[in-house]
């Protein structure tokens, strides 16, 4: 296996968002022009979002924390991101990136994803 395969595969907080004690799976927020949403709620009240380039394109994402409320019917959970803070994690490179005060903009590579987790900020 490649170094970037081992570094994907063993992956400490991907493996934490999939082997979240909550159990919920993801739910497929939205998908436009190739570009799929998820969010998956995870159990301390943080959740996790990837952005699903499946074009052979790059594509420019934009997404404005604000305009996008998250309802999970199944889990009952919910985000309002006008009413709650929430710290960005970036998995793959394992660091903090922002709040979701500003928007989230990126090129997201053919085929590729940006994977975050979410965490509210405590006051």
């Amino acid at each position: 296996m490649s170094k970037e395969t081992i570094d994907i595969l063993t992956n400490k907080e991907a493996i934490f968002v999939n082997q979240d004690p909550l159990g919920i799976q993801g739910l497929q927020y939205s998908a436009q022009d190739s570009l799929e949403i998820w969010f998956k709620p995870l159990s301390d009240g943080a959740w996790a979002v990837c952005f699903l380039n499946r074009s052979v394109e790059v594509k420019l994402l934009e997404f404005v924390w604000q305009e996008h409320p998250v309802n999970d019917n199944f889990s009952k959970r919910n985000i309002d991101f006008k009413k709650t803070t929430f710290t960005i994690r970036n998995l793959w490179a394992k660091k903090n990136i922002g709040t979701t005060k500003k928007p989230f903009a990126k090129k997201i590579p053919a085929h590729d994803v940006s994977f975050l987790m979410l965490k509210p900020v405590t006051k």
